[in-house]
């Protein structure tokens, strides 16, 4: 789950479902939270970046993950999601997408981008759980 605080008016809380994994291979969960974090951060970093008004700045995510991210921003504002917040569920998705192609390589908090696409291509929608306004005082 994922709780949204990016608009002062409204509460937000998003289901997102983990990537399934082959089951019949060896997994190695040790550092696939660290994967997700970081993973996070930077999925995040580099949509606030390039949404910025003339910004130069270069994704820190692989292009072909990153094209895939911008896809998943805008499949989410279709739903009336605002931008702000879809970039922060996508961000939030890409992390625990990168946390699972972890647990496919044998060294810790290692994961390999060709994973991370295969990965991104059969995550579902987020679904968006629970609204709550606040009233304005």
């Amino acid at each position: 789950y994922l709780a949204s605080f990016a608009d002062a008016r409204e509460f937000k809380l998003f289901r997102l479902k983990v990537p399934e994994l082959d089951s019949t291979k060896t997994l190695y969960p040790i550092g696939a939270g660290d994967a997700v974090a970081a993973g996070t951060l930077a999925a995040w970093a580099s949509l606030a970046s390039s949404s910025m008004e003339g910004s130069t700045c270069v994704p820190l995510i692989p292009e072909e993950c990153f094209q895939s991210l911008e896809h998943y921003v805008k499949s989410i504002c279709k739903d009336e999601t605002s931008p702000k917040v879809a970039q922060v569920v996508s961000a939030f998705a890409f992390g625990l997408i990168c946390g699972s192609a972890s647990c496919l390589q044998e060294e810790n908090s290692v994961l390999d981008s060709d994973d991370v696409k295969k990965l991104f291509g059969t995550v579902d929608q987020p679904e968006q759980v629970l609204t709550q306004s606040f009233a304005e005082s």
